[in-house]
């Protein structure tokens, strides 16, 4: 997506720092199709490739981190209940109260 999208920026950089309008956008586009052809659409995939991926790296490693904090206090939630029925359980039957 980032390479995909990199004819966009290119054309809305270059509208920004010319100080154009929209209605000048197909003229902005005409410049640099003259200037440098298809290539000049994709300047800077590159940097903006890379930063994207580091960014999304980050973003998925944070997220699967707190997934896995989120788990481990649920499951950790869990196995304490199922600890306390567990040792409930066997006081009662040291107890012989179970039984009868």
């Amino acid at each position: 997506a980032a390479v995909a999208t990199t004819p966009l920026d290119v054309l809305r950089t270059q509208m920004l720092l010319a100080g154009n309008t929209i209605d000048e956008l197909p003229d902005v586009a005409r410049g640099i199709w003259q200037s440098g052809g298809a290539v000049a659409f994709f300047a800077g995939w590159t940097p903006r490739l890379l930063w994207n991926g580091f960014v999304v790296g980050v973003t998925l490693g944070l997220v699967r981190q707190s997934y896995a904090d989120v788990r481990a206090m649920f499951l950790l939630g869990i196995l304490d209940k199922l600890e306390l029925t567990a040792s409930s359980w066997s006081t009662l039957l040291e107890q012989g109260k179970l039984l009868g």
